[in-house]
């Protein structure tokens, strides 16, 4: 499922609910964030949308204000970690918030690499990066834009596997 919005509450809660139809718990659906979403310093270190989801009725375990995989959640909650803490996890509904946010972090991070990247090494490097949270999700995959109009640009049409792809507002 892509969304055009970046926080679809309604289709979090569905999905949610879906997940534990299905004999998950909550724990089983994971929320991945770009750090631009990440309060590093103060009082409110962490998921900066935090008090926003849990208004909305889904309370997070919040993987960011964590050592990593350090006391790694309480199943009573969905886990939300940094796209880079995603490596070796996966969950039957995963959630990119802000996909878009997280491939222009990697690609400024590679450009400022000591390596030296060339521009097509970058997008090679990005490319071959976004495949580790595409690929956390067991049943779902939810990915949500900043900015819709990227969306065409990241997944160029035709954007049809049958049934498999969905792009709501």
């Amino acid at each position: 499922i892509i969304s055009k919005k970046l926080k679809p509450f309604k289709l979090f809660e569905e999905e949610r609910k879906r997940c534990v139809k299905c004999g998950n718990t909550n724990f089983d659906m994971i929320f991945l964030t770009p750090p631009s979403f990440v309060s590093t310093s103060g009082q409110d270190k962490g998921f900066i949308f935090r008090n926003e989801f849990s208004e909305q009725g889904i309370p997070l375990w919040d993987g960011t204000v964590n050592d990593g995989y350090s006391g790694y959640g309480d199943s009573e909650y969905p886990r939300l970690v940094q796209y880079d803490d995603c490596r070796g996890i996966e969950g039957w509904t995963v959630v990119c918030l802000g996909f878009d946010r997280m491939l222009e972090w990697k690609s400024y991070k590679f450009a400022k690499s000591p390596e030296h990247y060339s521009e097509t090494e970058i997008l090679r490097l990005r490319t071959l990066w976004s495949i580790i949270p595409l690929s956390r999700a067991i049943d779902t995959i939810i990915i949500t834009f900043e900015n819709p109009e990227l969306i065409e640009k990241i997944f160029p049409p035709p954007l049809t596997v049958g049934d498999n792809i969905e792009i709501v507002d």
